[in-house]
């Protein structure tokens, strides 16, 4: 007996408890049914949806479900007429109730797992998830058409006719929805008098659900569902402060699915950088000021994701919401009367029928939840096969819709003038009409022929930029935050998505003489420095015609390109970052316009030595793997037909960037229907950089001061001797930024010398070049060579730097020798003695002691999933296959064998293979009888070439493995066997390299 009473005192009856002293079968199974029904009340229901996926909602909220209030739902498309448009969109207002539902308990549970600090409860929880599901209640037939349309112009003609009229001022669907949830909370509480109880709620509660759907408006707090403390909750379902709610999150989602329109914003990284903080004195639901663009921006080398959200309102608005046929459809219009509107206006009369002994119009029934709850999109077919002859009017519109008997779209313009009435515009259109006749008096052309419709597309708030209204904090400040004011313009110093520091200067292209002036600018030592160096104060500068751009992505947003038709990026962003190409041809011809504007002649091209940037060398990236390049014309002319509906695109000054040692001028491409850029100046008036209409025009202003010296020998010396300087400047941005396009443009060069000695070799470690020959004077000429081709090339060479060694020496823990390379004794000591990481700072820091030794290792190389942005001291998930890597890898090192030391005198042999997803290879050179190894080379697959067929994979294995031995074959004869050929083929560089 003691088991049960412990157990189940709250929910057996006193009969079990008192009877016998043991259980029996009996009270086991009324405990079963009992524990059955305690299940049912706390079991979430799953939604399975096209959008969120699978969806759990509590138990209170399928109650809500389940009745005919909410169920009413099904009946009412949640675009109305633009199914009538878009066969696509034939998705109601249930389920986007359920999304939004779900949306906001996502939220919620974001700000509760990463601020505890709020204090938010399970009844604040399940409040707002059932203020989500039921914000949409009051909506009427075909959504916004009943609200926005038919019952303010019932209202007017009840006015013009004098008849009562009690319909409420700026009546919206938000108040019916308040209705609608009063009615289902009394319909629940008929069958259950405690079923809010039982789920932890009360009336305050229930009072706090109606205020967020409503939404918190005023400025003094006067809301009694929750203090001003927990304020933010009212910013979740309807956000009255900037519109950025869970609404808006889930119908963007589902309407661009329905309709087949891309959607670029991304809720869910919203979602994940939501974080609460107090400004101005209340609590706002804020997010990360990181959070980047979807606007087209052409770079010579944002917005939001937030701003994001708004231009997809906008975009939506513009293509479905506002389509021409589809408002032809839902606006009245009393000289047509082809409308849905207009439809349900003349049907107003009499049609519905409510009580017994009346008849109430279609206008009234919004008086009681009951009628109201009868009003769905059925109506158009219970008017459409009605008889009444007060309907025929109603019936005869509908039937002009079906048939698809409409106003045809004559055209559009563009308002120069805000805020003009309808009616001035049919004057200025009748007055255009007559004039139109008077010249031409065979037409026959009539001003009532024509109705002028006015579509307002903005942002959500008219005339307001609702960036504004958002508040944002930074990685360093979290619980601070603010709004950005001088959004898309203005100083703001930061970094970019890869830690580089930079500095943003909006609205304007400033030349490098003007930013060596800014005060502000010379504060800001990480982004400035290059600042400092002697750049000549008036320089010339050379003009580059640029034709062509580029832009480079990932992998994962190739097929996101593919199906978007073009402009997607990464993270399902719209395609927007380009950067100039420029080819060999855009050189040679700024080379000629330098010349001809000095009146001078130069016996060879000389400009290339000049131009080492990244904008002229496209070939390597930190952005991703796969690079588009298109013709200038091309890309405009999409971007145009996609994105700005055939009209010419808007470029303008977007701002000036400044990194460590480069700057980027950033140009804004847009359609010309969005004003919110109107206040940056258009790209023809930059000095830095201009457009023509088919290339842009870069005037490149400065120089790198180390391009001014050559190398000599005298005796035994090495002399620095300096050049006479150009009058050109060609600011050289180097490749400080990326290690590895550093060192892939100096190994380019490296390829290029041919009047090496024989008996010379050259080894590169990234920035640093070994040269060994087996006599004194061939080794002291290759470096002069060497230096040389380097510096004409643009590279940086110090005298400091040039030592002349012994015959065997020690670096980054090779030993080299005479013939021969090897691991260093300590190097290898200092592998063996280390433990197995247990974080990723030591992970990291074994897998930089053996990359330095991987052409050691014969076996593929171990490639550790390393979370970049996790902390360094993140314990590790170790797996039995990570030890068996980590292994094999100091077993490697420990008992590697020396390699060979290249030999420019006799050719390479390069024996290639692919082995689940990893290209391998080896590199011998002849040694007497046998073949002596090089270097040992592997690297794995991407994830595109490794899903290729077996072949394939060969041909994708053998190209990786032959860049990576052009490092140490440079331009010398090199034979490649593969697994896939029987008899070794000798490879053309050229054709390898492209």
């Amino acid at each position: 007996m003691y088991i049960v009473t412990m157990t189940w005192k709250a929910v057996v009856s006193p009969l079990i408890l008192a009877s016998s002293s043991f259980p029996t079968r009996e009270h086991h199974q009324i405990l079963k049914k009992k524990r059955r029904c305690l299940d049912m009340k706390t079991q979430k229901t799953i939604f399975n949806d096209p959008i969120h996926g699978h969806m759990e909602l509590h138990p209170l909220l399928v109650k809500i479900i389940d009745t005919p209030q909410f169920q009413r739902l099904r009946r009412i498309k949640q675009l109305g007429g633009a199914y009538l448009v878009y066969p696509g969109a034939s998705h109601n207002r249930f389920e986007h109730s359920l999304g939004v539902a779900y949306l906001a308990g996502c939220l919620v549970k974001t700000l509760h797992d990463n601020q505890p600090e709020l204090k938010i409860t399970k009844r604040d929880f399940l409040c707002v998830q059932i203020a989500g599901l039921c914000h949409d209640l009051g909506h009427g037939p075909f959504s916004h058409v009943f609200d926005g349309l038919v019952i303010p112009e019932t209202k007017k003609i009840n006015r013009s006719k004098g008849l009562p009229d009690d319909i409420p001022e700026k009546w919206k669907h938000e108040q019916m929805s308040v209705l609608m949830f009063d009615d289902i909370v009394k319909s629940l509480k008929a069958e259950n008098e405690d079923v809010l109880k039982e789920h932890g709620l009360d009336d305050k509660d229930v009072t706090f659900i109606k205020e967020l759907i409503e939404g918190a408006k005023t400025s003094e707090w006067t809301h009694k569902g929750r203090d001003e403390e927990k304020s933010f909750l009212y910013e979740i379902v309807a956000n009255k402060q900037n519109g950025i709610d869970v609404d808006k999150w889930d119908y963007f989602a589902r309407d661009c699915h329905h309709l087949g329109i891309q959607n670029s914003f991304d809720h869910q990284r919203l979602l994940k950088f939501a974080r609460v903080c107090e400004v101005n004195g209340r609590k706002h639901i804020c997010f990360r000021d990181k959070i980047s663009a979807t606007l087209m921006f052409v770079c010579l080398t944002g917005a939001d994701n937030v701003y994001d959200m708004f231009r997809t309102r906008y975009t939506l608005h513009r293509q479905a919401y506002q389509h021409k046929i589809a408002n032809s459809i839902k606006k009245p219009d009393l000289k047509f009367s082809i409308s849905l509107a207009e439809a349900l206006i003349r049907a107003d009369c009499n049609l519905h029928e409510g009580k017994p002994e009346d008849m109430l119009k279609i206008s009234e029934a919004i008086k009681t939840a009951d009628d109201y709850s009868k009003l769905t999109d059925e109506i158009f077919e219970q008017i459409s096969s009605s008889t009444a002859d007060n309907l025929k009017e109603a019936r005869d519109i509908l039937n002009k819709i079906v048939r698809r008997k409409l106003p045809k779209f004559d055209g559009e313009a563009r308002l120069t003038e805000k805020n003009k009435s309808k009616e001035e515009l049919t004057k200025t259109w009748k007055a255009a009409v007559e004039r139109y006749k008077a010249t031409d008096p065979t037409v026959s052309l009539n001003a009532e022929d024509f109705s002028v419709y006015v579509v307002d597309l903005d942002h959500g708030m008219k005339d307001r930029n609702p960036i504004e209204y958002v508040y944002f904090y930074s990685k360093r400040k979290p619980n601070e935050a603010s709004a950005i004011k001088d959004y898309q313009t203005g100083f703001r110093p930061g970094t970019n998505q890869h830690n580089i520091p930079e500095l943003f200067l909006g609205g304007e292209h400033i030349s490098i003489q003007d930013l060596k002036k800014r005060d502000d600018i010379k504060q800001e030592q990480q982004v400035q420095k290059y600042l400092s160096k002697d750049v000549p104060e008036y320089p010339t500068p050379v003009e580059f015609h640029v034709t062509e751009v580029s832009h480079v992505t990932n992998m994962s947003s190739v097929q996101k390109i593919w199906n978007s038709g073009g402009f997607m990026g990464r993270d399902s962003k719209l395609l927007s970052w380009w950067s100039l190409k420029i080819n060999e041809a855009d050189i040679r011809a700024a080379e000629k316009r330098f010349l001809e504007s000095k009146g001078l002649t130069a016996p060879q091209p000389f400009l290339s030595r000049f131009t080492t940037s990244p904008a002229f060398d496209n070939k390597i990236s930190r952005y991703g793997n796969f690079r588009f390049t298109f013709p200038l014309a091309e890309l405009m002319e999409a971007y145009k037909q996609q994105m700005c509906d055939g009209e010419e695109p808007v470029l303008r000054v977007y701002g000036t960037k400044l990194f460590k040692q480069k700057i980027e001028y950033i140009i804004l491409v847009h359609s010309p229907k969005l004003l919110e850029f109107s206040h940056l100046p258009e790209l023809a008036s930059s000095p830095c950089v201009g457009y023509d209409g088919h290339r842009i025009i870069w005037r490149a202003q400065a120089i790198c001061e180390t391009h001014n010296i050559q190398l000599l020998k005298n005796g035994n010396q090495a002399l620095i001797q300096e050049l006479e300087k150009k009058e050109f400047y060609v600011w050289d941005q180097g490749y400080v930024d990326s290690p590895a396009v550093f060192s892939a443009a100096v190994q380019r060069t490296l390829a290029k010398m041919t009047d090496l000695p024989s008996t010379v070799c050259v080894l590169q470690y990234a920035d640093d070049l070994i040269i060994s020959s087996e006599t004194r004077e061939d080794c002291e000429k290759a470096s002069i060579i060497v230096c040389n081709v380097l510096v004409q090339a643009g590279f940086k060479a110090l005298k400091e730097k040039l030592q002349w060694v012994q015959p065997k020496v020690t670096y980054l823990g090779h030993i080299i020798m005479p013939g021969l390379q090897a691991i260093s004794t300590d190097r290898v000591q200092m592998i063996r003695k280390m433990k197995s990481p247990q974080t990723v700072q030591q992970l990291q820091s074994f897998l930089g002691l053996v990359n330095y030794c991987r052409s050691w290792i014969p076996d593929k190389y171990l490639r550790s999933l390393i979370d970049r942005k996790a902390p360094p001291k993140t314990p590790l998930m170790r797996t039995d296959e990570a030890e068996m890597h980590f292994v094999a890898l100091k077993k490697a090192i420990t008992t590697a064998p020396s390699l060979g030391l290249p030999s420019f005198e006799r050719e390479f042999h390069l024996h290639v293979r692919e082995t689940e997803g990893v290209a391998m290879g080896v590199l011998l050179q002849q040694h007497g009888s046998t073949y002596r190894p090089v270097a040992y080379l592997s690297k794995k697959l991407d994830n595109v070439a490794a899903g290729m067929p077996a072949c394939l994979r060969a041909v994708s294995a053998a190209a990786i493995v032959v860049q990576m031995a052009e490092k140490i074959v440079l331009s010398h004869p090199m034979i490649v066997c593969t697994s896939h050929q029987s008899s070794p083929s000798s490879f053309s560089r050229p054709i390898l390299m492209g």
